[in-house]
């Protein structure tokens, strides 16, 4: 717990302080200090995205071009909630003990997302291309390896992993000229054999003039760990 306060000191954790915080770096499971700065960061926007948690965002400077330090980050995010820079503080330990309880369990780390996109492309004979796009809050943008996706000749399942969050999520397919179905719908369930069998929410299919079609759900919080399907006829 020392080191870990000692780190939102000055310009926050840098790589620099990392480097000489060797019980983070082995709570980490890393001796890099530019990995662990990465592993740190998921883990504290892993934290949720209430004031609290953003309090801790703000100590440790995560994601902040031109941090300052700690004293003027405090007090500013102090005026910007309108509480005392002593409550912000109070806030700050709170979630330094969340954190450390996350440490100790070995837990892999949360990343919240503003926005996770899932969305295949179908021709005549299916789906031939799936793309996963995860948007994190500072507005840059991830790809990761779409191991967590399924699809046939006529669905498209998707897993949001238990180490992502969002706020929002869209599942989607686009149609090229002439492949566009009848019917479409979407279903959730933390079972993979059901949501393919749920009959699922019907969902509009918007025609555009070029002659593609697309269909689409925006989820709002979706769960975590739960599969998400887009089934068409």
């Amino acid at each position: 717990m020392r080191q870990l306060k000692k780190l939102r000191g000055g310009r926050g954790a840098t790589v620099a302080k990392l480097k000489n915080s060797w019980l983070v770096l082995e709570a980490l499971g890393t001796s890099d200090p530019v990995d662990a700065q990465s592993k740190l960061r998921d883990l504290v926007l892993g934290l949720g995205t209430d004031r609290k948690a953003q309090a801790l965002r703000v100590a440790f400077a995560i994601d902040m071009k031109d941090p300052g330090m700690l004293t003027q980050r405090r007090h500013d995010f102090a005026m910007h909630v309108r509480k005392s820079a002593d409550a912000v503080q109070d806030w700050e330990d709170l979630m330094l003990q969340e954190l450390v309880l996350l440490l100790a369990s070995g837990k892999p780390a949360v990343e919240n997302f503003s926005a996770v996109e899932v969305y295949g492309v179908a021709n005549g004979k299916g789906l031939y291309r799936i793309d996963v796009v995860q948007r994190r809050l500072d507005g840059s943008a991830v790809q990761p390896e779409p191991t967590l996706l399924d699809h046939g000749p006529s669905f498209l399942i998707y897993r949001l992993p238990e180490t992502v969050t969002a706020d929002m999520m869209l599942v989607g397919v686009r149609f090229e000229a002439g492949a566009a179905p009848a019917t479409a719908a979407v279903s959730m369930s933390t079972d993979a054999t059901e949501v393919l069998t749920s009959a699922g929410e019907q969902i509009e299919l918007k025609r555009y003039k070029d002659g593609t079609t697309s269909v689409g759900k925006v989820l709002l919080r979706p769960d975590s760990g739960t599969y998400y399907c887009v089934s068409w006829r």
